[in-house]
């Protein structure tokens, strides 16, 4: 299984979440596929299968190279602390 890290949240910019928002995830606009930064694949930004929390997950090549933006992801709310 390759060594992965997926930003599920967006963290690269100042977003202030309002409780019960929607929190985003990180996608390819040219596809529509999830995409994440694959740490055992020099750390940069490939499309991927499976769901984040799986231990299944894999990155594949659609044959372009990912356009990176970010989307609701869906299931997941911010709840205020």
């Amino acid at each position: 299984m390759p060594e992965v890290t997926l930003t599920a949240i967006d963290s690269s910019t100042a977003v202030d979440y309002l409780d019960g928002e929607e929190a985003l995830e990180p996608f390819c606009t040219v596809c529509g596929a999830r995409a994440g930064i694959f740490t055992s694949r020099r750390g940069e930004w490939l499309h991927y299968k499976g769901q984040p929390d799986d231990p299944d997950v894999e990155p594949y090549d659609p044959g372009h190279a990912p356009v990176i933006d970010w989307r609701p992801t869906p299931g997941i709310v911010f709840v205020a602390r």
